[in-house]
């Protein structure tokens, strides 16, 4: 029998993002198994439906996209994508899906709404500490990407015990990169020593840490590079003094690519995360990384990253020392980082989607 699934497009509107990354990514391996898989395209009818005017792909043969409705945003996602997914089991990669329609698959990544909701704006923190719990108990599954999460969604309510099934994310995605070395002349960075990190301006991704740390380490040849939309100025008006620290703002894929692997070392000092994308992708391609010792990082990067504690600046400076002076534990990061992520599969991931997806025939 075939299975009708609907698409909620909605996230095809946001901002380019974690989350946005992995829901294209599933969605371009769904369509790849469709493609080769004559026997699984007769199991399944899928619509990718969207807001009007919004851009999304239109390259996936067995996943085409539609445009329906005349709203947008949470108008469009509560009261219109419902009436155009009657009939159909929906896919939300968002926690924040239809209320009104059971029938659900909803993606939620983390509770980070509720754990650290001061990282977020009031209204976005509303939307979901109202929507995602009513989601998390209505909607017939839910999948979130890591134990880590699963315990956390468990913990504040925001699902039943036992409901959430646990699909892990992937890195491979890195290595279908062209490098780019030419932003290595840009940024001044060819042949030279440098600390690698995202720029965010959230509280629970700690990126002051990093700073103390580097005025700790006094290395004078070892730069810090941040890279992303956050620039030097907004932690300036925090009063956070960002030494010498290097911005590169937004990056080409290409660039991030070169960026990862001439790096030394790659941080990622967050208090907590869901999954931990970054430093995935960062072992992927054989950067040594350092991450802290919380949330769903050690589940995730194993003994493919090292580790310290988000509260200690010292202990990252030490870290970092240690990195920098050991070419030994440097090459086993280089080697070990790689396996580890190797052990993630978008395929695999994409496969689990669609196992999920085949319990609703019952449901």
């Amino acid at each position: 029998m075939t299975l009708p699934v609907a698409i909620n497009g909605k996230f095809l509107s946001a901002k380019t993002s974690g989350i946005i990354r992995v829901a294209n990514t599933i969605l371009r391996e769904m369509n790849s198994r469709l493609q080769s898989e004559p026997e699984l395209r007769r199991q399944y009818d899928f619509e990718l439906l969207a807001p009007p005017g919004i851009k999304g792909p239109t390259d996936l043969e067995y996943i085409p996209l539609r445009h329906v409705g005349r709203l947008s945003g949470q108008p469009w996602e509560q009261l219109e994508f419902p009436y155009y997914a009657a009939g159909r089991v929906a896919l939300n990669f968002t926690p924040t899906g239809p209320v009104f329609k059971r029938d659900c698959v909803s993606v939620v990544h983390d509770a980070q709404m509720f754990r650290v909701p001061e990282s977020f704006p009031w209204k976005q923190r509303l939307l979901h500490q109202v929507l995602t719990p009513l989601n998390g108990h209505l909607h017939r599954r839910i999948v979130t990407v890591s134990n880590f999460s699963r315990s956390d969604i468990e913990r504040y309510r925001i699902t039943g015990k036992g409901k959430a099934q646990v699909i892990h994310n992937a890195a491979e995605h890195v290595l279908g990169l062209e490098t780019d070395p030419s932003l290595l002349d840009e940024l001044g960075l060819t042949g030279r020593k440098y600390i690698l990190a995202n720029a965010y301006a959230q509280p629970h991704k700690n990126v002051g840490l990093l700073f103390k740390a580097m005025a700790l380490l006094d290395r004078p040849g070892v730069e810090l590079v941040l890279f992303g939309g956050v620039e030097r100025a907004l932690f300036e008006q925090r009063g956070i003094d960002v030494g010498r620290a290097i911005f590169a703002g937004r990056v080409s894929d290409g660039g991030l690519r070169a960026l990862f692997e001439h790096a030394t070392v790659f941080a990622f000092p967050s208090t907590t995360e869901g999954f931990g994308l970054p430093p995935l992708e960062a072992m992927s391609l054989g950067c040594p990384t350092i991450v802290s010792d919380a949330g769903a990082m050690p589940e995730v990067c194993r003994d493919g990253a090292t580790y310290a504690d988000p509260n200690d600046p010292a202990m990252w400076a030490r870290k970092f020392a240690m990195l920098l002076d050991n070419p030994e534990l440097q090459q086993r990061l280089r080697q070990r980082g790689p396996e580890v992520a190797a052990e993630y599969s978008w395929k695999r991931a994409a496969q689990s989607y669609f196992d999920v997806l085949d319990t609703m025939r019952a449901a």
